[in-house]
């Protein structure tokens, strides 16, 4: 019996094949150019009276709040099990695609370079669950659209060994059929608007999930005008999906509460652009050199959008190479000493108890939620102690650590603000370290 999902996607492959087998390319290649300027190229200039930049006046550079509550979240991501659980010997930390086949495409040549990788955090699980032809107007729908999520991308993790609770960090790149409407700035606003509804969605869907990376589409001005999809790639359609994501993350930053990424009653996850992939054609970015050339980047019979094999590598390593030089992402997409308990071989080696045990909070300063972890111990006896400044105990935790590393949920939201203590007794080994508590 075919399950409903790869039905679907059958039903969809005849329909492509059906559709397009007897009808010749009409890729615009001289289309090389469009005359509109990257967000990473605009900066401080204006389009259409809007200033350019991936984050707000004009600036390529996220503004420290937002990059330090950043920080923050990524030291909050952890390995867990299936039923969401802190698990540092067998869990996952999940990090997923979501979009159409323009950014699964990509992210499974992403995949294959970054499982190859031995940089890469032992722990992370790295599943695509892009979906063909399928954008923001069926993901935000969850009524009559219910099986996507239902039938497909929760039943997909199911079967790549990934649970939604695991699922922690997502790339996402799509946008709206029914929301294309080349008028500025309808087109865009709209678009963002349909992802301002998918992140409470996301939240229901992966209950613990941290981050979202989104992008915008790379240059649309080669799409054939006899696709169906045309006018949703075509220039300026793919220019506009940057600004999309562009007025997205702006609105997050400056205190939307539909977008509220803290608290108890946060409404979306931490977002922050990922990889930018858009630019002008032939004429390179100044920024970041990147181009995009027909011929050589694009299938001859995939609309426009369809990258050839050349041009899945090499969007498949901006993603790769964002993730790998990310500041925010290091602490979870690369190998480091909280991910060791992951790490069969490590578990082995006579070197890992050489350095001297310490102890670290995040976030800090925090509202009694967060976590507390401790590295490079020895194996035996952990007393955990947590003082607040009067000296008074509020927090006491016993364990037998087999590995060296340890990171322990800090739930202490109950408390008075202030200073607290937390000590740690290792066999004859003895350390402390101070937090916040506001």
């Amino acid at each position: 019996m075919i399950a409903m999902g790869a039905l679907r996607r059958l039903c969809f492959g005849l329909f492509f094949l059906l559709s397009f087998s007897h009808t010749k390319a009409q890729l615009q290649c001289d289309n090389d150019t469009s005359g509109l300027k990257s967000l990473i190229d605009l900066q401080y200039g204006k389009y259409l009276g809007f200033k350019g930049g991936l984050y707000p006046d004009g600036s390529n550079i996220m503004p420290y709040p937002h990059f330090a509550d950043g920080m923050n979240i990524s030291r909050q991501v952890v390995p867990l099990d299936a039923d969401g659980n802190l698990d540092l010997l067998e869990g996952k930390a999940g990090f997923i695609c979501l979009g159409a086949s323009t950014a699964g495409n990509a992210f499974n040549h992403f995949k294959t370079v970054a499982d190859l990788d031995p940089e890469i955090n032992p722990c992370l699980k790295i599943v695509n669950a892009a979906l063909g032809a399928k954008g923001l107007e069926i993901m935000t729908d969850t009524i009559a659209n219910a099986w996507y999520w239902d039938d497909d991308i929760l039943v997909d993790l199911e079967n790549s060994n990934l649970s939604r609770y695991q699922v922690q960090i997502i790339w996402i790149m799509v946008t709206s059929r029914v929301d294309t409407l080349l008028y500025w700035p309808y087109q865009p606003r709209r678009i963002t608007d349909r992802y301002e509804e998918l992140m409470p969605i996301l939240l229901a869907k992966f209950p613990n999930l941290k981050q979202v990376y989104a992008s915008g589409f790379n240059y649309g001005g080669y799409a054939d005008p006899t696709h169906e999809f045309f006018n949703m790639i075509n220039e300026p359609a793919s220019y506009w999906n940057n600004w999309s994501i562009k007025f997205l993350i702006e609105r997050q930053i400056n205190g939307d509460p539909g977008l509220k990424y803290a608290g108890v009653d946060r409404k979306a996850p931490w977002i922050a652009w990922g990889p930018h992939l858009w630019a002008d054609g032939m004429r390179k970015n100044y920024v970041d050199g990147l181009f995009w050339n027909c011929t050589a980047d694009y299938k001859p019979d995939g609309g426009g959008y369809h990258l050839s094999n050349d041009g899945k590598d090499k969007e498949g390593n901006l993603i790769y190479d964002f993730f790998r030089n990310s500041i925010v992402a290091a602490d979870w997409f690369l190998y480091n000493p909280r991910w060791t308990s992951c790490d069969p071989d490590f578990r082995t080696s006579e070197l890992k108890n050489t350095d001297k045990p310490e102890i670290k909070v995040f976030p800090n300063p925090n509202n009694g939620i967060g976590y507390f972890e401790i590295q490079h111990l020895e194996a035996g006896k952990l007393e955990i102690l947590i003082e607040n400044a009067l000296g008074q105990l509020v927090y006491t935790y016993n364990t037998q650590v087999e590995n060296d590393y340890i990171i322990v949920p800090l739930s202490l939201e109950n408390n008075a603000k202030g200073i607290y203590n937390i000590v740690f007794q290792n066999n004859n080994t003895r350390n402390s370290i101070s937090f916040i508590l506001q």
